[in-house]
């Protein structure tokens, strides 16, 4: 059970982020019959630290990678991105947003694991919902952890969380009405979703900066999926290289040392892209 399909987060809102940044597989005419994982962004937005003008050589980078040129590759393309982007600490400075809703996200996650659902739902201000049917918990949990927010890179903030929280809940949560998963996480588990929302946020951002639906004329809607699952395997397979020997036991990202942490988990998943 997962958050996008029982119908978790906002509901009639249309993105203003294209087809490939919404959640994984869906398209823009999906959208209209389904939830969408990326909030409506508002008409005040304010620009991303890179444009399209600046990355037009990692564009053309990851377009032959789509369009199975020879000699490309999603780790080169990856290595042009980065570098395009001043480097993975200019990529991580610019991931701000991602951070920041990666920290709330990944605190209740901690959370989880060291208290339990009720109690981390009193915690949150959530003990309303307790003993609730499970599609109105994770509604609530939902819209707690991850707020609308004003511009694209919040936008795509969460989409990442919304898009994380449902794959955890994909693997946790076999009943509809069975949130018991939620109460026995484990370290693996809590690695995994810190993977999975690193990895999520940054690939819907480099998607989202290099503009590629542009790049979609060659390519049939379900080959632009297939590449685009192709590419998020490949991060989140390069992020958990770059975490591999951290320890995420007993860690509350959301305060203190586990801020620190976050931050510096985007940079080694950023330095290893680069590398």
């Amino acid at each position: 059970m997962g958050t996008s399909s029982s119908g978790i987060g906002p509901v009639g809102k249309t993105p203003l982020l294209p087809d490939w940044a919404l959640a994984d597989g869906e398209s823009t005419s999906e959208a209209d019959s389904q939830e969408s994982a990326a909030p409506e962004v508002k008409s005040e937005r304010r620009p991303m630290e890179n444009t399209t003008d600046d990355l037009t050589g990692a564009k053309s980078s990851l377009t032959r990678v789509f369009n199975n040129r020879p000699g490309s590759s999603f780790k080169r393309a990856a290595k042009n991105y980065v570098r395009k982007t001043g480097g993975a600490g200019n990529a991580t400075k610019s991931a701000r947003a991602g951070i920041r809703a990666g920290s709330a996200y990944l605190g209740f996650i901690s959370s989880l694991s060291a208290n339990g659902l009720n109690q981390t739902l009193t915690e949150y201000g959530l003990s309303g919902v307790i003993g609730k049917p499970a599609l109105e918990v994770l509604s609530k949990i939902s819209d707690q952890i991850a707020p609308l927010g004003s511009t694209n890179d919040e936008a795509i903030a969460r989409a990442s969380v919304m898009a994380a929280f449902d794959k955890l809940c994909e693997r946790l949560l076999s009943e509809e009405d069975n949130l018991d998963g939620l109460n026995n996480l484990t370290e693996d588990d809590i690695r995994e979703s810190v993977v999975e929302y690193v990895s999520i946020y940054i690939f819907k951002k480099w998607v989202y900066e290099l503009g590629m639906a542009i790049e979609r004329n060659e390519l049939s809607a379900s080959d632009a999926v297939t590449r685009e699952e192709e590419m998020r395997v490949f991060v989140a397979e390069e992020t958990r290289v770059a975490i591999s020997k951290i320890s995420l036991s007993n860690i509350r990202f959301d305060e203190g040392e586990g801020k620190a942490l976050l931050e510096s988990i985007f940079n080694m998943a950023y330095s290893t892209l680069e590398s």
